[in-house]
């Protein structure tokens, strides 16, 4: 993450940081040329700065819950300044880097959020027989009742009849999961390369899951039918 202001993180975090403007106050155009997401414009109806207890340059952090961990106001801690600019990144850091006090690669929020405990871990079966592991990793919602929504999905584009592939991964953890992609001609056996297939978008979810929709899309006529997707922890 690199950012204006001398502010830079060399660790790739999943951090996202969008920017509310004041009510009646446009922006200049160079902060949301070009980007993903534009600088969003307060209203008098959605009346965010008021709804979120915010000040004018507050940086509101979040948990991956979307819960406000506190405020860091850029008037009063300038970032010109270094020593502010340090408190800062590590801020973001830190609400980046979930805790994972049991040593199950899997952090101590998500564990009490989903069950209550933390006695959960990646290799141990959850309800239904789905491990705990591909709730985890596919930001499942509401992961007691044993259903996982963000399980693989191929689609048909009726326009050209080509297939894609669609699923719900988690969109980046300092705890080292990785959820990839493998395909299959005949369900024998699975590769990550030459299956006829390029991972064509990914959208963010703002819904405090922390997932992405990826899709991946076929280039050629008859690409491999089948799919799976697989979850490692370190």
């Amino acid at each position: 993450m690199n950012g204006n202001n001398g502010l830079s993180v060399t660790t790739i975090l999943p951090v996202d940081i969008l920017g509310v403007n004041e009510t009646g106050f446009s922006p200049d155009t160079s902060m949301f040329s070009f980007k993903v997401q534009s600088w969003l414009r307060d209203t008098t109806t959605a009346n965010v700065q008021t709804s979120w207890g915010a000040s004018y340059r507050d940086v509101v952090i979040l948990d991956p819950l979307n819960n406000k961990i506190e405020s860091y106001n850029l008037t009063t801690y300038p970032l010109t300044t270094g020593a502010n600019r340090t408190t800062l990144k590590n801020k973001l850091i830190a609400a980046a880097t979930p805790a994972d006090t049991d040593g199950d690669h899997l952090p101590d929020y998500w564990e009490q959020w989903a069950w209550g405990t933390l006695g959960r871990n990646g290799a141990t079966p959850g309800p239904g027989g789905l491990k705990t592991l591909h709730h985890w990793a596919h930001c499942s919602t509401a992961p007691a009742t044993g259903i996982i929504a963000g399980l693989p999905d191929m689609a048909v584009y009726p326009s050209d009849g080509t297939l894609s592939v669609f699923y719900t991964r988690r969109r980046g953890t300092a705890l080292g999961l990785t959820v990839t992609p493998e395909f299959s001609p005949t369900l024998t056996s699975w590769t990550t390369t030459g299956h006829g297939y390029e991972e064509r978008s990914v959208r963010t979810l703002y819904d405090g899951s922390g997932g992405e929709t990826v899709e991946w899309h076929a280039t050629v006529p008859l690409p491999f039918p089948y799919v799976r997707i697989k979850a490692v922890l370190p």
